[in-house]
């Protein structure tokens, strides 16, 4: 194999991997962006609830749930990273946690440009690499005899 056509081919395998890679980040980041929305809705909610309305069911998996009651409907113990959480209003919490979603908002916007490009330099070499590869399968065909 002449080393430009391997070049050609490791450059591919290489768009490869960065695509998927890039895939993956992404789902993890509309996983996140997902759950603070519903963190959000769920402070928005937490304001509008009644003081009879104290009672509420905390998700434990599996589609379980306990009843537990609700001390303290203004404010939030919120994880500010590092392991370290603070005792904070909720209204400060949902502007926190717009502030994140707008962040990874950002990312996911970037993530997805630097992936369509990577998936057009990948279709770019894809001729080559089908031509490439093609050339060594005729090479490799055994002779009838």
């Amino acid at each position: 194999m002449k080393e430009d056509e391997r070049r050609i081919i490791l450059e591919y395998q290489y768009y490869l991997q960065q695509i998927e890679v890039f895939k993956q980040n992404l789902e993890l980041i509309v996983a996140s962006i997902d759950e603070l929305n519903r963190v959000k809705d769920f402070l928005e909610k937490l304001s509008n609830l009644e003081e009879f309305e104290n009672e509420i069911l905390i998700p434990i998996g599996a589609n379980s749930f306990i009843r537990a009651r609700l001390l303290d409907k203004k404010h939030v113990i919120y994880g500010v990273g590092s392991g370290v959480y603070v005792k904070k209003e909720v209204s400060k919490v949902r502007q926190s946690i717009e502030k994140r979603i707008e962040e990874l908002e950002k990312v996911r916007n970037k993530h997805e440009e630097t992936l369509r490009m990577l998936l057009d330099k990948a279709k770019e070499l894809e001729p080559k690499v089908a031509e490439i590869a093609k050339r060594y399968e005729m090479r490799n065909v055994p002779e009838k005899t």
